[in-house]
């Protein structure tokens, strides 16, 4: 019935809080167009593949699942994971499906928990009886199942998976008819959608991805990071996720190359902000900045962020209080992460894409009383949540006072920030 369907979604989906794949883009891009990144199965990993999931009486889908939840832990720090499966609709009992015109397919939540504690070959067992158990409530429409939980209008996730078979196989029993498939295009409106591909004897995954959400680089680092935990699925399950490797090689070789193949930096006893001013009092003209809304040099980012500092330390900013930022990647972004510590203070960023509900949970957290915004709309999120809104845009400098040092309370390394 339709309310035993709703009672196992609400229960299973208790407590959930949204499982957001962040933005991963170095630059502003003007145009969004879907791509498409490969990953790579070879014949030994398929054939590993089908002699697990034969041993195991698990299927290929509980296993890409498992693959996804813990690439998704790896990228947003949650073990309880949430992304959208594309199911059939076409798996339940009693529907006489096989006398039925049309498409049941429809997009449900698959939630996991990837516990330290938990081995590989529990976490996969585990989708499986969910699944499993879901078969009779795949009728649902997840707008209906978000209304019950309260959460219309608010995005459980951002992330898909589907499985499907290929669309032509090759078949020994007719021979009269060819079909060729040629290509195809399958847009979503999720910012990044795993499609795996069954054929006879392969299997094809594709990473598809929105070039305003990821950049190509990172969404190669995304596939090999992909690969790399599905290989060390299949040749460790019963080892405990705590112990499992969830970098790729990709990601590997990019983060050495950022660390100078992990050179060890001298050290310094002082605060970023601390250099950063000496920065701009020995090479004030050169570059600091350089964002898609503005371009500021070391001398211009020292002074707005010392005004906006000022303006902080008025309102009560000073060492120990949190202040939320809530921007998009901008210029105006790192301004106010300075002048937060300048004014003695620390920052937690929150996205502006986020639920409303989850922006409230990190301020209540960290009890910030003043958030800085890229825009008004930003602030109006949660305006009223916070003492102070301060909309952080070119305009605003010329309405702050001027740097006074003496209202503001010298910060030290021992301080948060």
């Amino acid at each position: 019935s339709r309310e035993t369907t709703t009672a196992f979604w609400t229960k299973y989906l208790d407590h959930v809080q949204p499982s957001m794949f962040p933005f991963l883009l170095d630059s502003h891009v003007t145009e969004k167009a879907l791509r498409v990144v490969n990953m790579p199965v070879t014949e030994h990993m398929l054939s590993k593949l089908n002699k697990f999931c034969k041993d195991n009486e698990l299927t290929i889908a509980n296993v890409f699942q498992t693959a996804w939840a813990l690439v998704l832990r790896a990228y947003t720090r949650s073990v309880d994971v949430v992304f959208g499966y594309l199911s059939s609709g076409r798996d339940a009992d009693g529907l006489e499906l096989d006398h039925a015109v049309g498409p049941f397919i429809n997009m449900l939540p698959c939630r996991i928990e990837v516990q330290d504690s938990s081995t590989l070959i529990e976490t996969v067992r585990k989708i499986s009886t969910d699944f499993l158990n879901s078969l009779p409530h795949q009728h649902i429409s997840l707008a209906e199942v978000q209304h019950r939980l309260r959460l219309s209008g608010e995005r459980l996730f951002n992330t898909t998976l589907s499985l499907q078979r290929s669309m032509v196989e090759s078949d020994e029993r007719s021979s009269s008819i060819v079909v060729e498939y040629l290509g195809g295009l399958d847009p979503t409106e999720y910012d990044l959608g795993v499609s795996i591909t069954v054929g006879d004897g392969t299997i094809n995954v594709d990473i598809n991805y929105w070039t305003s959400f990821m950049s190509d680089e990172k969404a190669t680092m995304l596939a090999s990071t992909f690969n790399t935990i599905l290989a060390n699925l299949l040749a460790s399950p019963s080892k405990k996720i705590r112990d499992f490797d969830l970098i790729g090689d990709k990601q590997h070789q990019y983060l050495m190359a950022l660390n100078e193949n992990g050179k060890v930096p001298e050290a310094i006893t002082g605060c970023i902000h601390d250099e950063v001013h000496q920065q701009a009092l020995t090479h004030p003209s050169a570059p600091a900045v350089e964002s898609w809304d503005a371009s500021l040099t070391y001398l211009q980012l020292d002074q707005f962020s010392d005004k906006l500092a000022t303006k902080l330390a008025a309102i009560g900013v000073g060492p120990e209080h949190v202040v939320a930022l809530c921007f998009d990647k901008s210029a105006w972004a790192v301004v106010a992460m300075l002048a937060v510590l300048k004014a003695g203070g620390a920052y937690t960023s929150m996205g502006p894409s986020h639920p409303r509900s989850h922006l409230a949970q990190v301020i209540l957290a960290t009890n910030s009383l003043v958030v800085l915004a890229g825009s008004k709309s930003y602030g109006s999120l949660v305006g009223d949540l916070v003492d102070h809104v301060i909309v952080v845009e070119p305009s605003l400098f010329p309405l702050l006072p001027e740097h006074n040092a003496e209202i503001i309370q010298k910060s030290s390394p021992d301080n948060a920030a």
